[in-house]
């Protein structure tokens, strides 16, 4: 019974169908990508610029999502960073994970910009198979689907290793501490 309310209700948010939501994410975020890189290539510090500028648009487009803080998760002890993730219903729930700055994390002799990192993000995720498949599709096109084993890579990465849960992170980021 509960998975058939829970259909109902995700249906009834997703009421207003809009035809392959990928394909307008994407389109979105390569639209900002464009915006900043006319100003500069380096994503150092943009990420709540990008996060901010793609999450409006993702709300005129009618498409729920929301912008996720590693600090308001986790406290000033972590670096920050500032990511969005996406959720609709289309045969099931699907979550997609935007970071159109990630690339500002592959190492480039600029380690002083990220001494809160211990490690390198790109690093850690080209040391896994799953890793490198996300890595790769963070740096190609800015968004990937993600499940809870996805995110906690991406968090894993960041130097977080807390057990996430994409529903935990979708309540109350506040609660995960």
């Amino acid at each position: 019974m509960n998975g058939d309310l829970d259909t109902f209700y995700n249906k009834i948010l997703n009421i207003r169908q809009i035809r392959n939501r990928e394909e307008k994410i994407k389109e979105i975020v390569l639209a900002v990508k464009k915006e900043i890189s006319n100003y500069t290539t380096d994503y150092s510090g943009l990420c709540k610029l990008a996060s901010s500028n793609i999450s409006t648009l993702l709300n005129d487009s009618g498409i729920q999502n929301k912008v996720i803080n590693t600090r308001d998760l986790f406290g000033n002890d972590v670096y920050e960073h500032e990511f969005i993730i996406c959720y609709f219903y289309e045969d099931g729930m699907q979550y997609i994970l935007v970071d159109a700055t990630f690339s500002q994390f592959v190492f480039d002799h600029q380690s002083l910009n990220h001494s809160a990192l211990k490690d390198w993000p790109s690093t850690i995720l080209s040391a896994s198979e799953n890793g490198q498949k996300l890595l790769n599709q963070l740096l190609c096109d800015g968004y990937t689907f993600i499940d809870d084993e996805k995110i906690k890579l991406y968090f894993h990465s960041l130097g977080i290793h807390n057990e996430i849960t994409i529903a935990s992170l979708l309540e109350d980021p506040k609660r995960i501490r």
